[in-house]
């Protein structure tokens, strides 16, 4: 159980930095190379909108660990950090996402 939120985790993590790299790439571009520049916002705005359903896996799986446990008052601790990181990853990816609604 512990793995597959790691990967969620992860996973979400890497849609941001993803997405800020692209919309970066975006504003570079978009006075010079305009098709390229959007093709880049659209791409971070995708890695934004994969986050969705990858959050609401995630809450999943955590919500799956506390109930699964043979050790609750360890998963409950475990879950705490989890979800501590994973509300870190909620800033980050709505930062990530204004940034693309920014782009025009």
């Amino acid at each position: 159980m512990m793995e597959c939120i790691r990967f969620a985790v992860d996973t979400i993590a890497g849609n941001i930095d993803e997405a800020r790299r692209y919309i970066r790439l975006a504003m570079e571009y978009r006075e010079t190379q305009k098709p390229l520049a959007d093709w880049c916002r659209d791409m971070a705005s995708m890695h934004i909108n994969f986050n969705a359903a990858g959050m609401a896996n995630a809450r999943r799986l955590i919500d799956d660990m506390r109930s699964a446990s043979d050790h609750p008052e360890y998963a409950e601790g475990a879950a705490a950090v989890w979800m501590d990181r994973l509300m870190s990853l909620t800033s980050a990816n709505a930062e990530a996402k204004a940034m693309v609604d920014s782009y025009k």
